[in-house]
């Protein structure tokens, strides 16, 4: 995986979420002098890398029927909400509504913009579908 390129949109999406979630909670925002999470009020301590092995590890551990790669690796992430536009639409309104209720202009900016990304893996997860039964 790299920073824009993968071959699967799911290693695609997953790089992205890593990246936001760094962003979000773990960088410290040079204006700021905080993280946008904690200038947001989400979180009130600085997020380390561990925090987020941490959550990857407990979405792993949950029990469910996972999809396995070419590799023999399983997805912690369903294939079916990966191109699911819905989800991303559910997931972009949960930043809204974030949003809405933050008082600090640099916090709701960042969630509004994480919430067009959805909007954007929405858009994309619609034509994959619209190409797949095209091709079916």
């Amino acid at each position: 995986m790299t920073n824009a390129f993968s071959k699967r949109f799911e290693n695609h999406a997953w790089a992205i979420a890593l990246f936001t979630t760094y962003y979000n909670f773990v960088r410290i925002h040079k204006a700021l002098r905080m993280s946008p999470a904690m200038a947001a009020g989400v979180i009130d301590r600085l997020w380390e890398i561990g925090d987020i092995v941490a959550l990857v590890e407990a979405a792993d551990a949950k029990p469910g029927k996972r999809r396995t790669t070419k590799r023999g690796r399983k997805n912690s992430m369903p294939s079916n909400q990966v191109n699911d536009p819905e989800h991303w639409h559910s997931r972009a309104e949960e930043m809204r509504t974030l949003a809405e209720d933050m008082t600090d202009l640099d916090g709701k900016g960042t969630m509004l913009r994480i919430a067009s990304e959805y909007d954007h893996l929405a858009k994309r997860a619609a034509m994959r579908s619209k190409v797949s039964k095209i091709s079916n």
